[in-house]
């Protein structure tokens, strides 16, 4: 179960990186994929703090989406 979500945050990375490198030119984008990116290394935060039952993880992710939103 934990295999199916590590390759999901895997392949969510995996395209906001493909998104960064294929799209130069466009700002707008390439934060999109900075986001996508940011987002899937908070996923794998959140489940692997719910498989563990340790809360660190999810305020880690709660501190990484405080400064994507300040972005």
């Amino acid at each position: 179960m934990i295999e199916q979500y590590i390759s999901l945050a895997f392949f969510l990375f995996l395209l906001g990186i493909l998104g960064i490198v294929v799209n130069r030119k466009n700002i707008i984008v390439m934060l999109m994929s900075i986001e996508l990116m940011l987002l899937s290394i908070n996923f794998l935060l959140i489940v692997s703090s719910s498989l563990l039952d340790n809360v660190h993880g999810q305020l880690f992710a709660l501190y990484i989406l405080v400064v994507a939103a300040a972005e």
